[in-house]
């Protein structure tokens, strides 16, 4: 899929479009109608932010789509299609790590989707990093 090509190469340049690359994925993760092979292809995409550093934009901005489709997939029925996309996009936001997952992860976790989705939720906010941002000393 180019789209996941463009974000690839974003993410090892450092691009700035990377950004909207990751939006583009976002989308095509929380397009309904699309095949469910794309979809997980999409959150596997956004899951490779891990890469970079966890202050990145670009990593904050993959985790920001991840949470919204998470809210998405709790507003859909629970059949065994959207189980499997919220179970990858919660493996993917373990990856990760962000904080803010925190509220979304914990929805999914406490719904009605089926234990391999509650447990990846569970997982995935295990791996949360809770640690504040490492602050270097100036130089005096």
């Amino acid at each position: 899929m180019e789209l996941i090509d463009q974000w690839q190469s974003s993410l090892k340049s450092g691009d700035a479009s990377a950004g909207r690359a990751a939006a583009l994925l976002g989308g095509c993760l929380r397009d309904l109608q699309a095949p469910q092979l794309q979809r997980l292809a999409c959150v596997q995409g956004l899951g490779n932010a891990e890469s970079l550093s966890p202050d990145s934009p670009l990593r904050r901005a993959a985790a920001a789509e991840l949470n919204q489709s998470i809210i998405l997939e709790l507003s859909l029925r629970r059949d065994e299609r959207n189980a499997y996309v919220a179970r990858a996009v919660a493996q993917n936001l373990g990856r990760l790590a962000d904080r803010r997952s925190f509220a979304p992860l914990l929805r999914l976790m406490r719904s009605s989707y089926p234990t391999m989705v509650r447990r990846a939720a569970q997982r995935a906010i295990n791996e949360i990093d809770w640690q504040p941002p490492q602050v270097s000393p100036a130089n005096p």
